[in-house]
Protein backbone atom coordinates (compact mmCIF):
# COMPACT_ATOMS: atom_id res chain seq x y z
CA UNK A 1 0.00 0.00 0.00
CA UNK A 2 1.45 3.37 -0.62
CA UNK A 3 0.74 6.22 1.13
CA UNK A 4 0.38 10.02 -0.09
CA UNK A 5 -1.15 11.95 2.90
CA UNK A 6 -1.02 11.68 6.52
CA UNK A 7 -2.90 8.30 7.46
CA UNK A 8 -3.45 7.10 11.02
CA UNK A 9 -2.46 3.64 11.63
CA UNK A 10 -4.43 3.08 15.26
CA UNK A 11 -2.54 1.27 18.19
CA UNK A 12 -0.25 -0.60 16.75
CA UNK A 13 1.18 -3.62 19.98
CA UNK A 14 4.60 -5.00 20.02
CA UNK A 15 5.16 -8.09 22.03
CA UNK A 16 7.39 -8.31 24.71
CA UNK A 17 10.88 -10.24 24.15
CA UNK A 18 13.39 -11.07 27.13
CA UNK A 19 16.68 -12.04 26.23
CA UNK A 20 19.03 -12.65 29.53
CA UNK A 21 23.02 -12.00 29.33
CA UNK A 22 24.88 -14.67 30.72
CA UNK A 23 27.51 -12.02 31.86
CA UNK A 24 28.63 -9.07 30.99
CA UNK A 25 33.06 -8.03 30.48
CA UNK A 26 34.39 -4.62 30.26
CA UNK A 27 37.77 -4.92 28.89
CA UNK A 28 40.22 -1.78 29.75
CA UNK A 29 43.62 -1.63 27.24
CA UNK A 30 46.57 0.28 28.13
CA UNK A 31 47.31 3.13 25.75
CA UNK A 32 49.94 2.82 22.94
CA UNK A 33 51.99 5.83 24.26
CA UNK A 34 52.22 7.35 28.13
CA UNK A 35 53.93 10.82 28.54
CA UNK A 36 55.40 11.84 31.74
CA UNK A 37 57.65 14.05 33.03
CA UNK A 38 60.78 12.41 32.53
CA UNK A 39 60.27 9.66 29.62
CA UNK A 40 57.74 8.32 27.33
CA UNK A 41 56.40 4.63 27.82
CA UNK A 42 55.37 2.67 24.75
CA UNK A 43 52.90 -0.55 25.52
CA UNK A 44 53.79 -3.14 23.48
CA UNK A 45 53.23 -6.12 24.41
CA UNK A 46 49.50 -5.93 22.98
CA UNK A 47 51.04 -4.55 19.49
CA UNK A 48 49.25 -7.96 17.10
CA UNK A 49 52.32 -6.25 14.46
CA UNK A 50 55.08 -7.44 17.20
CA UNK A 51 53.98 -11.26 17.02
CA UNK A 52 56.86 -13.51 15.95
CA UNK A 53 59.09 -10.52 16.04
CA UNK A 54 62.56 -10.04 17.95
CA UNK A 55 62.80 -7.39 21.06
CA UNK A 56 65.19 -5.40 17.92
CA UNK A 57 62.46 -5.98 15.68
CA UNK A 58 60.11 -4.32 18.08
CA UNK A 59 62.37 -1.40 18.95
CA UNK A 60 62.35 -0.54 15.49
CA UNK A 61 58.82 0.16 15.84
CA UNK A 62 59.53 2.58 18.66
CA UNK A 63 59.19 6.27 17.56
CA UNK A 64 62.95 7.74 17.78
CA UNK A 65 64.51 4.39 17.62
CA UNK A 66 66.33 2.74 14.35
CA UNK A 67 68.10 -0.09 14.52
CA UNK A 68 70.15 -1.32 11.84
CA UNK A 69 71.08 -4.27 9.83
CA UNK A 70 73.64 -5.08 12.16
CA UNK A 71 71.59 -4.79 14.88
CA UNK A 72 73.38 -1.67 16.67
CA UNK A 73 70.38 0.76 18.23
CA UNK A 74 70.50 4.37 18.41
CA UNK A 75 68.01 6.99 19.43
CA UNK A 76 67.45 10.05 17.36
CA UNK A 77 70.30 9.10 15.33
CA UNK A 78 72.89 8.75 18.19
CA UNK A 79 74.26 4.90 18.83
CA UNK A 80 75.82 6.15 22.27
CA UNK A 81 72.63 4.56 24.19
CA UNK A 82 72.53 3.13 27.45
CA UNK A 83 70.36 -0.19 27.16
CA UNK A 84 68.63 -1.66 30.63
CA UNK A 85 66.21 -4.98 31.42
CA UNK A 86 64.03 -3.79 34.22
CA UNK A 87 65.69 -0.76 35.18
CA UNK A 88 68.94 -2.45 35.19
CA UNK A 89 72.19 -2.48 33.58
CA UNK A 90 72.14 -6.87 31.85
CA UNK A 91 74.36 -9.44 30.88
CA UNK A 92 71.76 -9.01 27.84
CA UNK A 93 74.31 -5.89 26.40
CA UNK A 94 77.71 -7.38 27.00
CA UNK A 95 80.53 -5.01 25.68
CA UNK A 96 77.89 -2.82 24.24
CA UNK A 97 76.68 -5.68 22.00
CA UNK A 98 73.20 -5.86 21.44
CA UNK A 99 73.25 -9.49 19.71
CA UNK A 100 71.14 -11.56 22.33
CA UNK A 101 68.21 -8.88 21.51
CA UNK A 102 67.58 -10.38 18.47
CA UNK A 103 66.96 -14.14 20.17
CA UNK A 104 64.15 -13.00 22.24
CA UNK A 105 60.18 -12.46 21.11
CA UNK A 106 59.18 -9.23 21.16
CA UNK A 107 56.24 -11.32 23.01
CA UNK A 108 58.17 -11.15 25.99
CA UNK A 109 58.29 -7.29 26.63
CA UNK A 110 55.41 -5.44 28.46
CA UNK A 111 56.72 -2.19 27.21
CA UNK A 112 60.17 0.18 26.67
CA UNK A 113 60.54 3.55 28.41
CA UNK A 114 62.77 6.40 26.13
CA UNK A 115 64.95 8.75 28.86
CA UNK A 116 65.89 10.91 26.86
CA UNK A 117 66.77 13.32 29.65
CA UNK A 118 67.76 11.06 32.82
CA UNK A 119 68.21 11.61 36.09
CA UNK A 120 70.82 11.04 38.97
CA UNK A 121 69.65 7.77 39.45
CA UNK A 122 71.44 6.68 36.31
CA UNK A 123 74.84 6.80 35.48
CA UNK A 124 76.40 9.33 32.98
CA UNK A 125 76.65 6.40 29.67
CA UNK A 126 74.75 6.90 26.88
CA UNK A 127 74.65 10.56 26.38
CA UNK A 128 71.65 10.04 23.65
CA UNK A 129 69.35 8.51 26.83
CA UNK A 130 68.50 5.03 27.87
CA UNK A 131 66.27 2.52 26.54
CA UNK A 132 64.76 0.91 29.42
CA UNK A 133 62.90 -2.85 27.79
CA UNK A 134 60.32 -3.68 30.56
CA UNK A 135 60.05 -7.79 30.46
CA UNK A 136 56.91 -9.16 31.27
CA UNK A 137 55.88 -11.04 34.32
CA UNK A 138 53.25 -13.87 33.90
CA UNK A 139 50.47 -13.76 36.41
CA UNK A 140 48.46 -16.54 35.44
CA UNK A 141 48.42 -19.31 37.55
CA UNK A 142 49.90 -23.30 36.39
CA UNK A 143 52.61 -23.61 33.80
CA UNK A 144 52.59 -21.86 30.22
CA UNK A 145 54.78 -21.21 27.45
CA UNK A 146 55.84 -20.42 24.25
CA UNK A 147 57.72 -21.21 21.32
CA UNK A 148 58.65 -18.79 18.90
CA UNK A 149 60.96 -19.80 15.54
CA UNK A 150 62.30 -17.26 12.92
CA UNK A 151 63.29 -18.69 9.41
CA UNK A 152 65.04 -16.23 7.00
CA UNK A 153 66.86 -15.86 3.30
CA UNK A 154 69.85 -15.59 3.27
CA UNK A 155 70.07 -18.06 6.09
CA UNK A 156 68.43 -16.37 9.20
CA UNK A 157 67.16 -18.75 11.54
CA UNK A 158 66.09 -18.78 14.97
CA UNK A 159 64.21 -20.51 17.99
CA UNK A 160 63.22 -19.37 21.58
CA UNK A 161 61.32 -20.78 24.35
CA UNK A 162 59.16 -19.20 27.39
CA UNK A 163 58.41 -20.53 30.25
CA UNK A 164 55.89 -20.22 33.42
CA UNK A 165 55.49 -22.23 36.54
CA UNK A 166 53.23 -20.18 38.46
CA UNK A 167 51.90 -20.88 42.08
CA UNK A 168 50.19 -18.43 45.07
CA UNK A 169 54.27 -18.50 46.33
CA UNK A 170 56.51 -18.77 43.83
CA UNK A 171 57.03 -18.05 39.97
CA UNK A 172 59.65 -20.35 38.11
CA UNK A 173 60.55 -18.81 34.91
CA UNK A 174 63.30 -19.32 32.05
CA UNK A 175 63.86 -18.11 28.07
CA UNK A 176 66.11 -19.70 26.48
CA UNK A 177 67.49 -18.75 22.47
CA UNK A 178 69.11 -19.61 19.77
CA UNK A 179 70.21 -17.68 16.83
CA UNK A 180 72.17 -18.19 13.15
CA UNK A 181 72.62 -15.90 10.66
CA UNK A 182 74.80 -16.21 7.56
CA UNK A 183 75.09 -12.93 5.13
CA UNK A 184 77.10 -13.03 2.58
CA UNK A 185 77.35 -10.14 -0.07
CA UNK A 186 79.33 -8.10 -2.52
CA UNK A 187 80.41 -4.25 -3.47
CA UNK A 188 81.93 -3.24 -6.90
CA UNK A 189 83.45 0.37 -7.47
CA UNK A 190 84.75 1.62 -10.65
CA UNK A 191 86.22 4.84 -9.58
CA UNK A 192 87.96 7.21 -12.69
CA UNK A 193 90.38 9.97 -11.63
CA UNK A 194 91.19 13.04 -13.44
CA UNK A 195 94.42 13.40 -11.62
CA UNK A 196 96.84 11.33 -9.72
CA UNK A 197 98.67 8.30 -9.79
CA UNK A 198 96.23 6.71 -11.83
CA UNK A 199 92.79 7.48 -14.20
CA UNK A 200 91.02 4.26 -13.64
CA UNK A 201 90.72 2.33 -9.96
CA UNK A 202 88.50 -1.09 -10.04
CA UNK A 203 87.62 -2.44 -6.69
CA UNK A 204 85.78 -5.55 -6.34
CA UNK A 205 84.81 -7.24 -3.34
CA UNK A 206 83.43 -9.95 -1.36
CA UNK A 207 82.15 -10.67 2.06
CA UNK A 208 80.41 -13.20 3.92
CA UNK A 209 79.37 -12.63 7.77
CA UNK A 210 78.35 -15.28 10.40
CA UNK A 211 76.60 -14.97 13.55
CA UNK A 212 75.52 -17.37 15.63
CA UNK A 213 74.49 -17.36 19.74
CA UNK A 214 72.85 -18.78 22.72
CA UNK A 215 71.43 -17.30 25.81
CA UNK A 216 69.52 -18.50 28.39
CA UNK A 217 67.78 -17.23 31.72
CA UNK A 218 66.72 -18.41 34.88
CA UNK A 219 65.30 -17.62 37.92
CA UNK A 220 62.54 -18.00 41.06
CA UNK A 221 60.76 -15.17 42.54
CA UNK A 222 59.21 -15.91 46.19
CA UNK A 223 56.14 -14.01 46.97
CA UNK A 224 56.41 -12.88 50.40
CA UNK A 225 53.42 -11.21 51.20
CA UNK A 226 50.72 -9.61 48.14
CA UNK A 227 52.93 -6.87 47.87
CA UNK A 228 56.51 -7.65 48.17
CA UNK A 229 58.08 -10.42 46.39
CA UNK A 230 62.07 -11.44 46.19
CA UNK A 231 63.67 -12.80 42.79
CA UNK A 232 67.07 -14.01 41.99
CA UNK A 233 68.10 -15.64 38.45
CA UNK A 234 71.60 -16.54 36.79
CA UNK A 235 71.53 -15.52 32.84
CA UNK A 236 73.90 -16.61 30.72
CA UNK A 237 75.14 -15.80 26.97
CA UNK A 238 77.08 -17.17 24.79
CA UNK A 239 78.18 -15.41 21.02
CA UNK A 240 80.54 -15.98 17.83
CA UNK A 241 80.80 -14.30 14.77
CA UNK A 242 83.05 -14.60 11.45
CA UNK A 243 84.03 -12.00 8.83
CA UNK A 244 85.63 -12.57 5.99
CA UNK A 245 86.70 -10.13 3.41
CA UNK A 246 88.36 -10.97 -0.12
CA UNK A 247 88.98 -7.52 -2.18
CA UNK A 248 90.59 -7.57 -5.57
CA UNK A 249 92.23 -4.04 -6.94
CA UNK A 250 93.40 -3.10 -9.92
CA UNK A 251 94.49 0.21 -10.82
CA UNK A 252 95.05 1.87 -14.43
CA UNK A 253 97.23 4.08 -16.13
CA UNK A 254 96.20 5.40 -19.35
CA UNK A 255 93.28 2.66 -19.60
CA UNK A 256 96.44 0.14 -19.22
CA UNK A 257 95.94 -2.33 -16.41
CA UNK A 258 99.41 -1.38 -14.07
CA UNK A 259 98.99 -3.03 -10.73
CA UNK A 260 96.64 -5.53 -9.29
CA UNK A 261 96.22 -6.84 -5.49
CA UNK A 262 94.63 -9.41 -3.55
CA UNK A 263 93.66 -8.50 0.50
CA UNK A 264 91.69 -10.90 2.31
CA UNK A 265 90.70 -9.73 6.23
CA UNK A 266 89.26 -12.62 8.53
CA UNK A 267 87.76 -11.17 11.71
CA UNK A 268 86.59 -13.11 14.38
CA UNK A 269 85.18 -12.84 17.68
CA UNK A 270 83.99 -14.97 20.79
CA UNK A 271 82.04 -13.56 23.79
CA UNK A 272 80.64 -15.12 26.68
CA UNK A 273 78.72 -13.70 29.90
CA UNK A 274 76.90 -14.67 32.90
CA UNK A 275 75.06 -12.70 35.29
CA UNK A 276 73.54 -13.33 39.17
CA UNK A 277 70.94 -11.08 40.17
CA UNK A 278 68.76 -11.00 43.37
CA UNK A 279 66.12 -8.51 43.80
CA UNK A 280 63.60 -7.51 46.74
CA UNK A 281 60.96 -5.18 45.82
CA UNK A 282 57.99 -3.93 48.38
CA UNK A 283 55.50 -1.97 46.55
CA UNK A 284 54.14 0.81 48.97
CA UNK A 285 50.96 2.20 47.31
CA UNK A 286 48.92 1.80 44.43
CA UNK A 287 50.45 5.37 42.83
CA UNK A 288 53.52 3.55 41.17
CA UNK A 289 55.78 3.83 44.92
CA UNK A 290 57.82 1.22 45.84
CA UNK A 291 60.72 -0.19 47.67
CA UNK A 292 63.48 -1.88 45.72
CA UNK A 293 66.75 -3.64 46.66
CA UNK A 294 68.85 -4.82 44.10
CA UNK A 295 72.46 -7.40 44.26
CA UNK A 296 73.98 -8.10 40.83
CA UNK A 297 77.35 -9.38 39.41
CA UNK A 298 78.05 -9.66 35.84
CA UNK A 299 81.30 -11.14 34.48
CA UNK A 300 82.21 -10.83 30.57
CA UNK A 301 84.95 -12.32 28.44
CA UNK A 302 85.96 -11.27 24.69
CA UNK A 303 88.23 -12.48 22.24
CA UNK A 304 89.22 -10.88 18.95
CA UNK A 305 91.00 -11.71 16.51
CA UNK A 306 91.84 -9.77 13.01
CA UNK A 307 94.21 -11.16 10.36
CA UNK A 308 95.08 -9.22 6.89
CA UNK A 309 96.97 -10.20 4.22
CA UNK A 310 97.53 -8.50 1.10
CA UNK A 311 99.27 -9.32 -2.14
CA UNK A 312 100.33 -8.02 -4.86
CA UNK A 313 99.52 -10.12 -8.35
CA UNK A 314 100.24 -7.65 -11.19
CA UNK A 315 103.64 -7.08 -12.03
CA UNK A 316 104.55 -9.43 -9.53
CA UNK A 317 103.60 -11.92 -7.23
CA UNK A 318 105.10 -11.01 -3.57
CA UNK A 319 103.02 -9.97 0.14
CA UNK A 320 103.30 -6.63 0.99
CA UNK A 321 100.69 -6.18 4.36
CA UNK A 322 100.80 -9.45 7.09
CA UNK A 323 99.43 -8.25 10.27
CA UNK A 324 97.81 -10.76 13.19
CA UNK A 325 95.86 -9.01 15.82
CA UNK A 326 94.73 -10.58 18.86
CA UNK A 327 92.61 -8.98 21.76
CA UNK A 328 90.90 -10.04 24.82
CA UNK A 329 88.73 -7.84 26.98
CA UNK A 330 87.19 -8.88 30.46
CA UNK A 331 84.65 -6.82 32.02
CA UNK A 332 83.61 -7.35 35.50
CA UNK A 333 80.10 -5.63 37.16
CA UNK A 334 79.26 -5.47 40.79
CA UNK A 335 76.12 -3.32 42.37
Amino acid sequence: QTLTESTDLGTVKLALDVAQLEAVEVVGEKTTVEVRLDKKIYNIGKDLTNSGATITDALNNVPSVDVDVEGAISLRGNENVRILINGKPSALAGFGSTDALTQLPADAIEKVEVITSPSARYDAEGTAGILNIVLKKEKTLGFNGSVNTTIGYPVNSGISVNANLRTDKFNLFNTTGYNYRDAPGNAFYDNTYTSGSYDRIIEDRDYFRLRKGFNTNLGLEYFITEESSITGSVFYRTSKSEDETENTNQRFINSTLDSETFRTEDEGEDDENYQFSLNYINNLDDDGQKLTVDAQYSNGVEDKTNIIQENNTLPNDNLIVLENVFEKETQNEYF
